[in-house]
This record gives C-alpha cells, structure tokens and sequence, in this order.
C-alpha cells in the first residue's frame, strides 16, 4: 500500500543555517571537482532527479513466478533500479512464494553472495519480526519500534560493503510499518548542490566510527569500523555507510565533518518529496542497492502476526549499476 502521509517522529528539522562556503578545495581532495563545472553537475543532476520521480510515481513492478522471471519483467526492474536504485515488486499469487523462490528471484538479478550472520536461518534469511514475547529484548530491527534512516551494515569496512538487499513481506502488521526509501545518490547531490565541501568532508576515511560490540562477557564479537559515509566502489557506484543512532558511534572531530553531518540530517528532514512511502502487502518487496532507508512503528494485535524475510548480498545487482561520472566518485 502506498502511503501519502509520512513518518512522523523520524526526523526532525534542524535549525542549521545553509552553507554559504566552508572551504576552497584543494588538489588533494577525494572529489575531482575541478573536472566537472557547477553546470555539468546540474546537468546530471537534474536528469537523475527526472528519472528518480519518474520510479517514485510507478514504483512497482508485477512478478508473475518469482522463480522465472520473464524478459519483460526484468527489464522492468532493471530500469526502475537504474533509476532510482530501488524497486518494489508484487508477486500474482503471493501464496505460492516460499523462502526458496525469493533466493531465486535475486540470484536472476546477479544476487547470490549472501551476508550470513547470527540473525540469518538455514537459506541465509533474516526473519524481521516482533521478537519481544520471545527474546525479551530484541534489536530494533527484530521490534516493533520505528528505525530511523539508515544503510545496512554501516558496521562493516568498505570492502566487505553489503551491496544490495532485498526484503519480502510474508505477512504485514495490523497497523504501521511503513517503509521509507531514499537514493543515496540524490542525498549526494542535494548535499553537493549546497556546497560541494559536504560530501567532501564525509569521504574522509575516518568519518564515522562504529565501536567495537563486545557481549556481556567482553569478548569482541564484532572489531571497530572506521570509514567515510560516501565511498566508491570498484564498479564505479557510490555507496553509503550511515546510521542516525546517536549512542555507540564515533564521528570525526572536526569542524567540517559536524557541519556536514548536521546539513546531511537537514537534507534527511526536508526532502519528503523524494521519498518513497509504502507498507508492504504479503507477496510484495523490495529490491535495491543499499539505500537510506528507514521504517515507522507497528502494531500487531494477533501475536507474530508482521514477518518480512530479508537478504543482504555483498553483489551489486546486475545491469543495475548507474555508474557516476569519474568526477563525482570518491578516489577507490
């Protein structure tokens, strides 16, 4: 169900007054500005924006066999992630999907190197639910609690990036949890649009620090991450690693990095007409690159009732790949 109403609680506006100009760059910076004109990159801009509105309009693609997709509807999500990064599917016969027929699905769009951790069962696929009646204190992720925006596996280094996920709602809440999406790229570009120092700042490769997880005996379960939030990969994507949590994280301290985070959060807060809204029906999902995403609280009345199963791959999907021009990307 596509919604018209937004989250509320999310985000909120910050009071952060509009970069007039931080710095002048120098030859070292991670950006080749130098080689792209202000109007060159308003030209790219704009027609990534064109194509970006054009999926937010038509977000969803009909899949008539998950486990063999025809040419047409391949194609069809092909474009819409080549657009906007994203898409949402919605199975004919969403009583016929099994966990099966969804590793199936992503591996036809190049998907197959499965993120495994303690969260994934036996077929490599986390089961999102409301895990309160049975763990006592679940993460975010596994509750009923609104999840603010953020990439998945910002935890992880940049060469072990999770690349793509995929979620498939088996069956939706009562009430709530609304999906929210947003290209990282277009938060890219409203934040290079304000002052090109932003992004700049947020690819140093200590920008932002995850703390060591250690459980209750202190034993490392997972090391410290240091990395940049915007980055390069090797196919010449760019990606984001971002979390809005505001306990267990580490920024940079510097003048730069805190003037870009709080305009990077005022970019989150002010660009609800980029935004895609929708709570999955059962038999619909989402396929993308690892986009800013967020999700609203829900309600189940009947216990267990919310399950979406979800897959992170380490693949980018393929013929996906809006590949940026060499002077928007971050050095590899």
């Amino acid at each position: 169900m596509l919604e018209s109403n937004p989250l509320s609680g999310l985000s909120r506006k910050s009071n952060v007054a509009p970069v007039k100009s931080i710095r002048t760059l120098s030859a070292t910076t991670p950006f080749e500005y130098n080689l792209l004109t202000h109007s060159n990159f308003e030209s790219w801009f704009e027609q990534k924006l064109f194509g970006y509105r054009q999926v937010l309009r038509n977000p969803l693609v009909e899949i008539t066999n998950p486990r063999k997709l025809t040419s047409f509807e391949r194609t069809a999500l092909i474009t819409a992630i080549t657009r906007a990064n994203m898409v949402i599917y919605r199975c004919r016969t969403p009583e016929r999907v099994n966990q099966e027929s969804i590793l199936s699905l992503a591996a036809q769009l190049g998907l197959t190197r499965l993120d495994l951790d303690t969260t994934t069962n036996n077929q490599g696929l986390a089961e999102l639910a409301d895990q309160h009646i049975v763990t006592g204190k679940p993460s975010i992720p596994f509750s009923s609690a609104a999840l603010n925006w953020h990439t998945d596996g910002y935890y992880y280094p940049t060469d072990q990036a999770i690349r793509s996920f995929l979620l498939h709602c088996e069956r939706r809440a009562d009430s709530g949890g609304c999906n929210l999406l947003i290209d990282h790229t277009v938060i890219y570009g409203l934040l290079r649009r304000r002052d090109p120092s932003l992004v700049t700042a947020l690819t140093h490769p200590n920008a932002m620090t995850i703390p060591a997880h250690r459980s209750e005996q202190g034993t490392v379960i997972r090391p410290a991450c240091a990395g940049p939030v915007f980055f390069a990969t090797k196919d010449g994507a760019l990606a984001m690693r971002y979390t809005s949590r505001q306990r267990h994280i580490q920024w940079q301290k510097s003048e730069l990095v805190r003037t870009a985070l709080d305009q990077l959060r005022e970019v989150l807060a002010q660009a609800s007409d980029l935004v895609l809204q929708h709570t999955l029906e059962a038999g619909e999902g989402i396929i993308c690159h690892n986009i800013l995403h967020a999700r609203s609280a829900f309600t189940d009345v009947t216990p267990h009732s919310r399950l979406l199963y979800r897959a992170r791959f380490r693949d980018p999907i393929r013929g996906g790949v809006a590949a940026l021009p060499t002077s928007l990307l971050p050095a590899a």
